[in-house]
């Protein structure tokens, strides 16, 4: 997985969350699509997937940036090779390699987006406030 953000937000903790517009959208969809070839070419078992993570103020489920990378995808990489399975209700998605032998591959994929994207988030948010350090109670 392939995680980028603009370097001049490299410090926020928002930086996955904002959208900056500077036209390097395709620029950057297109270096993520060469990683994959180039691992592909390699490794003819890779499968790959993707998170369209949500922008500051939207829901999880079919966000922007899944429906962008979903119709990138959908575009340039056919049905011949890959299993296509996308997951709206995640934003996620899983181009599963057909020449890949392992079992359950889907269902493990599944198991990693809930770990490793929603439960951090999820125990994220659960935490109690931090302590007041102004002293008050």
């Amino acid at each position: 997985m392939l995680k980028y953000y603009p370097l001049a937000l490299k410090a926020s903790p928002n930086r996955f969350k904002l959208l900056v517009n500077d036209g390097d959208a395709f620029r950057i969809l297109t270096t993520c699509t060469r990683v994959f070839l180039d691992i592909c070419r390699r490794d003819p078992f890779a499968s790959a997937g993707f998170v369209g993570e949500a922008l500051l103020g939207e829901g999880r489920a079919t966000t922007k940036r899944f429906r962008v990378y979903l119709n990138t995808v959908t575009a340039f990489v056919g049905p011949t090779r890959f299993i296509h399975h996308p997951l709206p209700v995640i934003s996620a998605y899983f181009l599963e390699c057909r020449a890949n032998p392992e079992p359950g591959l889907k269902q493990q994929v599944e198991q990693m987006f809930q770990e490793l994207y929603i439960v951090p988030e999820a125990m994220e948010a659960a935490k109690p406030n931090q302590p007041d350090d102004s002293g008050l109670s």
